[in-house]
């Protein structure tokens, strides 16, 4: 790639050559992003915003399944910072799109060296 990508100009990256990958790494995920994709919304964008929460929904499914634990033992409930399942992280967009390509990237390696 011979110029800067300019955060809001043309994709470099479109999304219909990372859809293959993207659903043989994570089945469904295409159809979510999809679904989930605003006006005017990059690819990349809708993808974090649903890994965002995705990824928070894991975390309280997480809280919910110590705190049942806890009752179960008679201890009182505890919130996601004394769990440790609290992080805040923020990132740069040039960063944000090297990560989610390069996590991309490594699912697929990952995916297809178990075949």
């Amino acid at each position: 790639m011979d110029e800067e990508f300019v955060y809001g100009q043309a994709d470099p990256y479109p999304y219909s050559a990372y859809q293959p990958v993207i659903e043989q790494t994570a089945p469904g995920m295409t159809k979510v992003i999809n679904q989930q994709s605003q006006p005017g919304e990059s690819w990349i964008d809708t993808a974090q915003r649903a890994l965002t929460m995705l990824v928070m929904t894991n975390t309280q499914r997480q809280l919910m399944q110590i705190n049942l634990e806890r009752a179960r033992q008679g201890l009182p409930p505890i919130s996601a910072a004394q769990a440790g399942l609290s992080v805040g992280v923020e990132v740069g967009q040039d960063t944000r799109q090297l990560l989610i390509v390069g996590g991309i990237a490594l699912l697929a390696v990952l995916f297809l060296s178990r075949r």
